[in-house]
């Protein structure tokens, strides 16, 4: 039994969702860059900050409890000895 007057429904739907969800609809670009996991080589963008495949942190992050940087690779913060979080 078809449902009449739902497809209006879903364009007005569409029409909310998309710019957000699909960048060159939006106005903004896309800045991804695709690079390799520095630990097991697997393929993600730039803007990962873990590794999907392996967890390896692939960005810099900040302490949470002294909120200086802590470089990728490092296990415990170098300004205060905290624990990676």
């Amino acid at each position: 039994m078809p449902c009449f007057g739902m497809g209006s429904d879903l364009i007005k739907l569409g029409s909310l969702i998309l710019p957000e969800a699909v960048p060159a609809l939006s106005g903004r670009q896309e800045t991804r860059v695709r690079v390799n996991c520095p630990e097991c080589g697997w393929e993600i963008t730039s803007d990962f900050t873990w590794c999907p495949q392996c967890g390896v942190r692939t960005k810099p992050y900040q302490c949470a409890y002294c909120r200086g940087w802590v470089p990728v690779g490092m296990e415990v913060c170098p300004r205060c000895g905290a624990p990676e979080n």
